[in-house]
């Protein structure tokens, strides 16, 4: 089974994701290739990270037409605020980047021909080996499936009767999982029956279903697909992360580094430290290093 990692990641990630493109050519064999996918605007920041190991993807090149990016400056002038990046889809004006960001991960049989596909965030550091046999048990994909975990977030209700209605089965404000993490695998096959099922509940194509939401997750769509409308095999479920995550950790905060450190264990490869945080880029190299040390 022909693997490769995709990557969506944009000009303030830059940096970071230098990290990690790093890392994975430390970690990762040869066979899996990476593709980093951006905006047309800002392809040439990242020319140079293109490789016999890597591919620099173009965001326009992977949607269908209709899509644009807005021509907004990185910041306003004389303020110098920063402003976030904007794109229409066709029936609704303004629509998030991080919306369009999912729409190209839900693309990826547009950006290559791997059978399994290996979704890694900007913001993680592989720090272990990693290997397609990491995501296989036999003819089945490892799958990320947490039960019972996010029940109270609010984002989990919202984004669970958002697939609901796009899926075409009944809504509800949860659905018994949580599929999100920072190092996931989808199955090529899955995922075209998973366009295919938006685009036939909702009658419009998938990308411009999915477009015209405001809040959606496409892991969770990934997931619930799996769960309540296959109910099939071609899944291993586990409900390890591969990564060590920032997410439940104020790594500003005294004691909280150690705290975060301890919580490295074996079956970690990698750590996300989210680029959210804006950790000074000394700090988040120190941590890096120190998990690597263990």
């Amino acid at each position: 089974m022909k693997a490769a990692i995709i990557t969506p990641t944009y000009r303030n990630d830059l940096e970071i994701v230098r990290g990690l493109c790093a890392s994975v050519d430390a970690f990762v064999g040869a066979d899996i290739h990476h593709y980093l996918v951006v905006p047309r605007g800002q392809y040439r920041l990242f020319a140079d990270l293109n490789g016999p190991r890597r591919t620099v993807t173009v965001i326009e090149d992977v949607l269908p037409r209709g899509f644009f990016k807005l021509p907004l400056p990185a910041r306003l002038p004389f303020t110098g605020r920063a402003l976030r990046e904007g794109w229409v889809v066709p029936g609704r004006w303004r629509v998030s980047g991080w919306i369009i960001q999912q729409i190209v991960k839900l693309s990826a049989d547009r950006i290559c021909d791997a059978e399994l596909l290996l979704f890694i965030d900007s913001d993680v550091r592989l720090l272990r080996p990693m290997d397609a046999a990491l995501f296989r048990q036999g003819d089945a994909v490892r799958f990320v499936h947490k039960p019972g975990l996010g029940a109270d977030q609010p984002a989990q209700g919202a984004w669970s009767r958002t697939v609901g209605r796009l899926l075409g089965i009944e809504p509800q404000a949860y659905y018994g999982a949580d599929y999100v993490g920072n190092i996931i695998s989808w199955r090529r096959d899955t995922l075209l029956r998973l366009q295919a099922r938006i685009a036939r509940t909702t009658g419009l194509p998938w990308q411009v279903a999915v477009g015209r939401e405001p809040l959606f997750s496409e892991y969770m769509a990934y997931g619930v697909f799996i769960d309540h409308v296959e109910r099939g095999d071609g899944h291993a479920r586990t409900p390890e992360s591969l990564t060590l995550n920032s997410w439940n950790y104020a790594l500003s905060l005294p004691g909280e580094e150690e705290r975060f450190l301890a919580d490295w264990q074996p079956h970690h490869i990698g750590v996300l430290l989210q680029s959210t945080e804006r950790l000074a880029p000394d700090t988040r190299e120190r941590i890096i290093a120190a998990l690597a040390a263990r």
